[in-house]
């Protein structure tokens, strides 16, 4: 399934199609991948659906206009926790309207943080993406068929057929103008990366053990290299920069040092849990603002507007360029700041246009409710129990779920709660766990930290080709004292794309 951190779209290319159909010999990929459980011993199969009465408009998780916003969170991170989702699950058989079974599923995807919507499956493939040297990819400035009107805007554009249709490994990073303009930004990075790598070696890796990575090099060649090094400094932000803020730099950093107690796939690839897929990594529809701008802050867009979220056409209008540092601190403009992780989410997203749902079910919470419910998700209660999580934690989200709000649902709600919304709740009353303490609706709470942290740790470190698998003690060789962050590879790559 789609694991949706943002929103989805039925709009698929061909180009995607023909990536996700074709069997499986990807850069990580040994066998299809499914879908599994990670407590497959908890279920919770005899509940009543509070799926319509959550979900519905002026509901208990209807924001109404009245969103909290983070202290601490860009709202670019709900962009890049879209682009991330997009890179790790595609699922196309699964149907919330019935039951379904996790391992009956494929993943459409590699299950691994590898950027397959950036290179598909390599240039031998799929040309299409690449430059002749089937090193470097293409963008919008390599394509002719921009107006000599719009033809000041192909460089800040992804590369399109004649139609406007996206050329890209993953349709689903053109749904909106912030991802294929960040999906951009990973294509220039890979090409600055490239460069790097080929002409100026030695002055960049200076401070780096030359020897292990020109070994590297030579052994892999320019094309794999390149490739390799942009999906780890991509795989470092996600460890370094992106998990902590969402989970907690204590959790990050007991995982990594102390290991995985709950998620240990045996076979690879990994299976992907719908405790995460279905319920803990759908915590970014709460933390989704449903207005907001490009550009100067008195021109706001509203999310689903033809401007923002009508997606998959060509760039053309320069007012909807990104300018990513109002989505990520990049220097002393104001950045615009996420909404908190709580049980509310913006009206929008309880009233879906129909040519984003095409169905009868325009929620969607309710539909994030229905599909938990498909796959007789555990409730968040079992869940919490499983993990061991401290009383006092647990009775603060019991009060809370007995608030009035809810005397409307069924009584055991308060008792077998949903655990999508579970982990909202908790994000809500406890939130992330940092050294000075927790921080409510600033990230997830102790249950969807744990699912989330295992899994995506788990992910990278279970690729072969990952860099904690290659190198374990790599740097980045870019960013500043060993560490890389988003700002870096946005200051990198509008360097290297200037000169």
């Amino acid at each position: 399934m789609n694991t949706s951190f943002f929103t989805s779209s039925v709009h698929i290319s061909i180009l995607f199609v023909l990536v996700v159909l074709c069997p499986f010999q990807g850069f990580s990929q040994q066998s299809p991948a499914k879908y599994g459980r990670l407590f497959p011993e908890l279920k919770d199969e005899n509940h009543e659906s509070h799926a319509f009465e959550l979900g519905e408009l002026n509901g208990p998780m209807d924001e109404q206009n009245e969103a909290q916003k983070t202290n601490s969170v860009p709202l670019g991170m709900v962009f890049l926790g879209q682009y991330i989702d997009h890179d790790l699950a595609h699922d196309f058989s699964s149907d919330f309207h019935r039951q379904n079974s996790p391992d009956s599923i494929t993943n459409f995807a590699t299950p691994y943080f590898d950027l397959e919507g950036l290179y598909a499956k390599g240039p031998e493939r799929f040309s299409e993406l690449y430059k002749e040297d089937g090193i470097r990819l293409l963008t919008g400035k390599d394509e002719p068929f921009y107006s000599k009107e719009r033809e000041s805007l192909k460089k800040f554009d992804i590369l399109r057929d004649s139609r406007g249709i996206g050329i890209l490994g993953s349709a689903l990073n053109d749904e909106n103008v912030v991802v294929s303009q960040l999906h951009l930004k990973f294509i220039e990075f890979h090409n600055a990366i490239a460069d790097v790598l080929e002409y100026e070696l030695s002055s960049y890796l200076a401070d780096a053990p030359l020897t292990e990575m020109e070994n590297f090099i030579q052994k892999n060649g320019l094309s794999v290299s390149a490739r390799r090094v942009t999906q780890w400094h991509y795989q470092w932000i996600i460890i370094h920069e992106f998990l902590p803020m969402i989970i907690g730099e204590p959790m990050a950093r007991e995982l990594l040092i102390h290991g995985r107690q709950f998620y240990k796939p045996e076979t690879l690839p990994p299976y992907l849990p719908v405790e995460f897929s279905a319920a803990a990594y759908r915590f970014g529809h709460s933390i989704v603002s449903d207005r907001l701008y490009l550009q100067d802050p008195q021109y706001v867009y509203d999310l689903f507007g033809r401007n923002l979220g009508s997606g998959f056409t060509a760039l053309g209008d320069s007012a909807r360029i990104v300018q990513w540092d109002h989505f990520f601190a990049l220097n002393s403009t104001p950045v615009q700041l996420a909404n908190k992780v709580d049980t509310k989410i913006v009206s929008s997203l309880l009233n879906l246009p129909f040519r984003i749902v095409r169905d009868s079910v325009n929620s969607l919470a309710t539909r994030n409710l229905m599909r938990g419910e498909s796959f007789n998700l555990p409730s968040g209660q079992q869940v919490r129990e499983r993990l061991g999580i401290s009383d006092t934690i647990n009775s603060k989200v019991d009060e809370f779920l007995n608030k009035d709000e809810f005397k409307e649902l069924p009584p055991e709600f308060s008792t077998h709660t949903p655990l999508w919304f579970y982990i909202l709740a908790e994000s809500e009353i406890i939130g992330r766990m940092d050294k000075n303490g927790s921080k409510p609706g600033e990230g997830l709470g102790p249950t969807g930290a744990r699912i989330v942290g295992e899994v995506m740790i788990g992910l990278i470190e279970e690729d072969p080709n990952s860099y904690l698998n290659q190198m374990k003690n790599w740097k980045p060789f870019l960013g500043k004292n060993g560490d890389f962050t988003v700002k870096d590879l946005i200051q990198f790559t509008n360097q290297k794309v200037s000169n």
